[in-house]
């Protein structure tokens, strides 16, 4: 069975990173596609060696991978939406990005979301190509403020709004967009990073992890 979260800020800055980040607490979530993470989950012992155990050769993501293998068994994963754990969230931008970073290299690692990411990296480099084209010719710098605006004002400006109106602080509206591009980049370099561990440690990782989800 899988529960839910519900986050305890402190500060406005963890109440917007919690809305920003936490699924569920700005809109509900679907339990076909939801994975709880460690601390919400519970599963028998029988069922764990089955699923050939937790897999510790990940320091990070590990418990999405162990979601995605019971999913993958059929084992009648149940959502519990009443089984709440409250959870605090990072209380600055400095362990914010390590965070995502961390979580970015376990994503590397299984590859699990990979479309996701290679959309922000393609993202990001139409943007800092238009960057060095602005360089050469000024009028390219009008490409570069397009860009920017569609990719990172946006397609974050609805959730931005909601954040604030939630808190009800005009100023969370700024610090959403810039906790989400902070979360984006750092989650992007630690996918990356991960990625390219995963082709260097291509026993440790990649195959590990295919023998894993092979177990029936």
């Amino acid at each position: 069975m899988g529960g839910f979260y519900r986050i305890e800020p402190a500060t406005l800055l963890e109440e917007v990173v919690g809305l920003a980040t936490m699924r569920g607490q700005l809109d509900p979530v679907d339990p076909k596609t939801f994975n709880p993470s460690a601390r919400s989950m519970a599963c028998t012992k029988r069922l764990w060696e089955r699923a050939g155990g937790w897999p510790e050769w990940i320091r990070f993501s590990e418990d999405t991978l162990f979601d995605h293998k019971l999913r993958a068994m059929g084992s009648g994963w149940r959502f519990v939406p009443d089984a709440i754990v409250s959870w605090r969230p990072r209380s600055s931008l400095r362990s914010i990005a390590r965070q995502f970073y961390n979580y970015g290299t376990g994503r590397g690692h299984t590859q699990i979301d990979a479309p996701a990411f290679r959309y922000n990296l393609r993202n990001a480099l139409l943007l800092w190509a238009s960057v060095v084209v602005g360089l050469v010719t000024p009028w390219a710098w009008i490409a570069v403020a397009s860009l920017f605006a569609y990719f990172y004002v946006f397609a974050f400006h609805a959730k931005a709004r909601r954040i604030a109106r939630r808190t009800g602080r005009p100023i969370a509206y700024p610090l959403s967009l810039a906790v989400i591009w902070l979360v984006m980049f750092a989650h992007l370099g630690g996918y990356l990073v991960g990625s390219y561990q995963r082709w260097r440690r291509r026993d440790r990782f990649r195959d590990r992890m295919e023998a894993y989800l092979a177990i029936p």
